[in-house]
């Protein structure tokens, strides 16, 4: 059940009308009749409609002569009209039914000469689907006799462009004045907001331009890849910031017990997101500054402290050629880059998105890949290979030889803050990409149930779950080694959707762009691509391996979910719904079995050589002679 409400204050040509309206907001109500008081106060609305018509496609395929049947099929028309219209002779006395044909002819395609016949039906005011469908039905044996061909699909098409209303308001710049924008400013953004459905009505990033490019499979199957690899990707964030915790908590050293601050970490984070995404944008509002401060400051500070030496000693340790070393970087090198491709969800909050989007993304890569290189370089000539090898904690190391533990413990906290608030942010994209497949019918619907605050706890709860198998299963002796492999599947797990997507360019762009802007951004694509398989042949092979096996068995995963989503579709299984209550409390146990078992391991065990007793101990003193027992 969902509530009604009474959307009040529209003037619609010249009328009042109050608007009711079923939503599951009730702020969606107070907006529109916000915005219609405004419009009101100008002259309302003024709107106008074309004639209702809608189309019913009729497939035929196994036609030997396809513009011969085409020719047949139009000098039939009337004939087919009238067949049409006896299926609903309520319609016709109101004035409506089937008005007209079209024909189109597509003499090759995957599946051999095909024939459409278009039926053109005025449904007046009904939304018409049923009444489309049944005359597609009826004129379906007389369309296979003319064609000598055999019926296919015989349905309503999700193309309305005969079937138009228009709206139009007039407001004055003034008028759209609030408390924090001007007038002119908030037109723009709907001018800016406008431009973009218009010139890329495509949503969803990767998995939009796959499935554009190469189909629905490939849509699928880079959406799944891309949601796991960034599943993978937020563990990472948290063996990395409790790497750098080991500073202050030397038990986190022990495999085991990191494995169960993972756990607790990654659950926390879970539970944060289930109370609301205010709490969990408060909190990465707070921590991102913080993981500036090592990166900048070893990257400005650090040379200071920088030897030829040791840089030189740790240039090429791998035994490799140049070429071959290099390609083994590439894949971590790519680690600090990953999540780039999101930098575009902000064009709606910005000023001018069109101009300041691209160039803050491209203005944040190159600033980016600046600091990384200095810190990296200054590190790498500030510490021995060996020993930077086995760090779980580089930039803290860095900066107790340059200044002192005091300094290591400072840049410490600022990079655990930082990577931890970060993977706060990155569980709530992982979630919220689950519920947009789950609506859309390719997930399960279990990622599109939500709670009171509308977050998608249960699937927010099976992402920790899988990201807390994954935990166990990278268990290493140092953070360094956790970390490398769990970044280096989740670098192979994105570079497919990006070959995907760089090569989606060229397929997307043919005879849409301009033949100069063609060229460039074909040959831009194609420079990503190489790179991005370079990457992928430089990485782990057992990694690599298992990682294409996965990419491999979503042929199995999408014929699973092809029939729910076409359920979804036809409108047979609602998604959505109320997760359980239960979700929140059993995330907040697993939060405290977490901790236990990390208490357990780190302080309720000790060795007897750890212990820091008096000396002598009272129990092993000898006894001083003619002293009473």
């Amino acid at each position: 059940e969902l509530p009604l409400g009474i959307a009040t204050n529209f003037q619609v040509n010249g009328r009042d009308y109050l608007i009711p309206m079923v939503v599951e907001e009730p702020s969606v109500v107070a907006a529109a009749s916000y915005m219609a008081r405004i419009a009101r106060d100008h002259g309302g609305f003024e709107t106008s409609s074309t004639a209702p018509l809608m189309r019913a496609q009729v497939q035929v395929l196994g036609v030997s002569d396809p513009y011969g049947a085409r020719l047949k099929l139009l000098a039939a028309r009337d004939e087919i009209l009238t067949l049409a219209n006896a299926r609903d002779k309520v319609l016709i006395g109101l004035g409506g039914g089937c008005k007209d044909i079209e024909i189109h002819v597509f003499p090759k395609s995957q599946r051999g000469p095909m024939v459409v016949m278009h039926l053109l039906v005025d449904v007046r005011d009904a939304m018409g689907a049923n009444t489309v469908n049944t005359m597609a039905e009826a004129v379906a044996p007389l369309v296979e006799q003319l064609t000598s061909g055999q019926v296919r699909l015989r349905i309503l098409s999700n193309l309305a462009d005969l079937r138009l209303a228009r709206a139009r308001v007039r407001v004055p710049e003034a008028a759209m004045a609030t408390k924090d924008f001007s007038g002119r400013r908030m037109i723009e953004g709907i001018l800016d907001a406008y431009e973009l459905a218009a010139i890329d009505p495509l949503a969803g990033g990767p998995y939009a331009y796959a499935r554009e490019a190469f189909g629905d499979y490939m849509g699928y199957q880079t959406n799944l890849i891309y949601w796991l690899a960034n599943v993978v990707g937020n563990v990472g964030l948290a063996v990395a910031g409790l790497g750098y915790l080991t500073a202050f908590f030397t038990g986190l050293k022990d495999p085991l017990v990191s494995a169960l601050a993972q756990l607790a970490l990654i659950w926390f984070f879970t539970y944060a997101n289930i109370l609301g995404p205010s709490v969990v944008g408060r909190l990465q509002s707070f921590t991102t500054s913080f993981a500036l401060v090592p990166i900048v400051g070893m990257a400005v500070l650090g040379w200071f402290w920088f030897s030829p030496s040791v840089y030189a000693a740790g240039w090429n340790v791998s035994g490799q050629g140049p070429f071959a070393a290099i390609g083994a970087t590439l894949n971590f090198t790519l680690w600090a880059f990953i999540g780039v491709e999101t930098a575009s969800v902000s064009a709606g909050v910005v000023e001018n998105p069109r101009k300041n989007v691209p160039i803050a993304t491209v203005l944040g890569v190159v600033i980016a890949a600046v600091c990384y290189v200095l810190s990296s370089t200054v590190i790498m000539g500030m510490i021995p290979n060996k020993e930077l090898i086995s760090s779980s904690a580089p930039f803290a190391d860095a900066a107790r030889l340059a200044l002192g533990d005091t300094a290591a413990s400072v840049v410490a906290a600022c990079a655990a803050i930082g990577c931890l608030g970060s993977l706060a942010g990155w569980t709530l994209l992982v979630g919220q990409t689950a519920k947009a497949a789950a609506d859309d019918g390719l997930f399960p619907n279990i990622f599109a149930r939500v709670n009171a605050k509308g977050v998608p706890s249960a699937g927010l709860a099976i992402v920790a779950v899988i990201m807390s198998v994954q935990v166990l299963a990278t268990m290493s002796p140092t953070a360094g080694e956790q970390f490398g492999k769990i970044a280096s599947i989740a670098v192979i797990m994105t570079l497919l959707p990006y070959i995907y997507s760089a090569i989606s360019l060229k397929v997307l762009g043919y005879k849409t762009l301009s033949p100069k802007d063609y060229s460039l951004y074909t040959i831009i694509a194609l420079i990503a691509a190489v790179y991005s398989l370079w990457a992928l042949v430089g990485s782990d092979g057992n990694q690599t391996r298992w990682s294409l096996i996965f990419v491999i068995s979503t042929m199995v995963f999408y014929a699973l979910a092809l029939n729910h989503k076409r359920d979804v579709e036809d409108g047979t299984v609602h998604t959505g719904g109320a997760a359980p209550v239960w979700v929140r409390y059993a995330v907040l146990a697993a939060i405290i079995l977490a901790l236990a078992g990390m208490f357990w391991e780190s302080v309720g065990k000790h060795r007897v050589d750890t212990l820091h007793t008096r000396s002598p101990s009272p129990l092993s003193a000898p006894a001083t002679p003619g002293t009473a027992n």
